[in-house]
């Protein structure tokens, strides 16, 4: 199956930051998680199975928070941040 281009694009997005960013800077793995965020949501518009929308929103919410981590980090807080439910 081909994927929609907004699918590609992101990918590549997150490809380009990660081979040439400093993976180390908290805003950069801030901004690698958001987009890994919202390239779950877009492949959980076109599951096909229960299971797979399911892993795609657990996973999708785990690059959040992860993403909301990296910020917190980034200005000075040192507890884990917890994404609303």
């Amino acid at each position: 199956m081909t994927r929609p281009p907004a699918e590609t694009a992101l990918e590549g997005m997150v490809e380009e930051l990660r081979r040439h960013t400093d993976l180390h800077d908290p805003l950069v793995r801030a901004q690698l998680s958001s987009l890994r965020a919202v390239l779950h949501l877009r492949r959980y518009e076109h599951a096909s199975c229960a299971q797979e929308r399911t892993e795609l929103l657990t996973s999708a919410r785990d690059c959040a928070r992860t993403s909301a981590t990296s910020i917190a980090y980034a200005l000075g807080e040192t507890a884990p941040v917890e994404a609303p439910r």
